[in-house]
């Protein structure tokens, strides 16, 4: 992931809308569902790996959910935090291959995918 999430760490698009970063729930919900998405981006019934990437960076802002502690501001617990910090690690050190079969192939997607899935169990 580390070519594809380059561009996407350094800048994942706009800053959130002040509605967004004052309702932490909504954000804490969508950060959510992208996680829950990328853990489930196998096509047919998923979005690709990809796309599934990008809508929990740019569309979600992960980047800034983290830097901003909007997890602690949406009521998790520190817990959850340190899911969601660990999953923010490896995913930016996730070196992905070019398709979306060889990343469902590949043992270190299906650990990511473990911090992912438990992430998500912790945010609720």
């Amino acid at each position: 992931m580390q070519r594809l999430t380059a561009q996407l760490t350094r800048h994942s698009g706009p800053r959130p809308n002040p509605e967004m970063t004052q309702d932490f729930t909504l954000w804490k919900h969508q950060v959510r569902l992208a996680i829950g998405a990328l853990c489930a981006f196998a096509p047919p019934t998923g979005p690709g790996f990809r796309h599934a990437l990008q809508d929990l960076y740019v569309e979600g802002h992960f980047t800034e959910f983290m830097a901003f502690q909007g997890w602690r501001q949406a009521g998790l617990s520190e817990a959850a935090g340190q899911a969601l910090h660990n999953l923010q690690l490896q995913l930016d050190a996730y070196d992905e291959p070019d398709t979306d079969a060889a990343i469902l192939a590949d043992p270190h997607w299906w650990a990511i995918l473990g911090l992912g899935l438990h992430a998500v169990a912790l945010m609720g």
